[in-house]
């Protein structure tokens, strides 16, 4: 997952960067695991243009029978891979030939794969025409280029991509691509976080508070460490296999983990939480908490296992832990916990 968050950093990074735009009749990659071109010339021109593992920002088209609450509003990234084909290589067999549009059947033949994918929070899906202006161009007239945008998509303006990054995002299954059980929001700039805290993007952002109360905490894996990891017992005397972040019900997040899993001789149990306390106001606050705990383990050189997950011994992840709950009281003024 680091591979992964280092390749869409990048993407943002680039200059200009390597974020575009297009027009589609929904977001459903667990799925439709592809971005699909009619013409194949389309698909070569952007892959002329793209570099490695492009970002595309899907917006729904006002043609669509998509809800009209999502008509006109973006709802969703992509990141592409390098693996090409028809889109029947991309979906599943049921599927073949089957489309929402009855005007696009063997139309969207040319695909390029999904790896990753990120859902709009329901209810925060911004208009495009406010959120990229000037990368959607004028609806009529001179300059009119959404049909192009649709047809082979279309880079967007520095500024505009880097948007996105604030928008609060859920990470969604790609069909053939990446399965997630990443079900918290939060900005696509805080999904990019692997080990470390990133950097936001300037623009203001806010959430609403329907997003819930939170509270931090530190799930343990219980079983043969050495055997689960492929490692030498001797390596791995003193450390324990944590996953770190925040939830409304930490209790029920651990249960839907053990839910996650085969049968076997490992489980994960609630190591650390916040039972006695009050809850953070929301996610965005409990965010930083998580952050700083991600921060602090990066510190005390705690062997990062991709995203949430570390391996780290007892007293680093008390250390990390005072620091997310530090952290989180910080980020809210307004906060009824006492100071350590």
């Amino acid at each position: 997952m680091a591979g992964e968050n280092r390749l869409l950093e990048s993407a943002f990074d680039r200059d200009p960067p390597d974020v575009w735009l297009t027009s589609a009749w929904g977001f459903d990659p667990h799925l439709w695991g592809f971005l699909g071109f009619t013409e194949e010339s389309d698909r070569v021109w952007f892959l002329k243009q793209a570099g490695e593992n492009p970002i595309v920002a899907i917006y729904v088209s006002d043609n669509t029978k998509a809800p009209e609450k999502q008509r006109g509003r973006l709802v969703g990234i992509l990141r592409l891979g390098s693996r090409l084909g028809l889109n029947s290589d991309f979906m599943p067999a049921d599927l073949h030939g089957v489309s929402p549009n009855p005007d696009s059947v063997g139309r969207w033949t040319h695909a390029i794969e999904t790896l990753q994918a990120w859902k709009v929070l329901p209810g925060h899906e911004p208009l495009i025409t406010e959120l990229a202006p000037l990368t959607l161009g004028p609806s009529k007239g001179k300059g009119n280029n959404r049909k192009m945008i649709g047809r082979r998509g279309r880079r967007m303006e520095p500024d505009e991509a880097r948007k996105l990054l604030d928008l609060p995002m859920v990470e969604v299954p790609v069909y053939r691509g990446r399965q997630t059980e990443d079900t918290e929001p939060a900005p696509l700039a805080v999904k990019l976080t692997t080990s470390r805290a990133v950097s936001r993007s300037t623009s203001p952002y806010t959430v609403d508070e329907e997003d819930g109360p939170k509270h931090l905490y530190i799930l343990r894996l219980v079983g043969d460490l050495a055997h689960f990891l492929g490692r030498p017992a001797v390596d791995l005397d003193g450390l324990m296999i944590a996953k770190v972040g925040y939830s409304r019900a930490p209790s029920l997040r651990c249960t839907a983990f053990n839910r996650a899993m085969p049968a076997c001789a490992f489980r994960w149990e609630v190591w650390r939480t916040e039972p006695g306390d009050p809850p953070h106001p929301d996610w965005k606050t409990a965010q930083a908490g998580e952050d700083a705990m991600k921060q602090r383990l990066a510190e005390l050189e705690a062997t990062s296992l991709g995203g949430e997950f570390f391996l780290a011994s007892e007293a680093s992840l008390l250390a990390a832990w005072s620091a997310g709950e530090a952290a989180a009281r910080a980020a809210d003024p307004k906060s009824s916990r006492a100071d350590p």
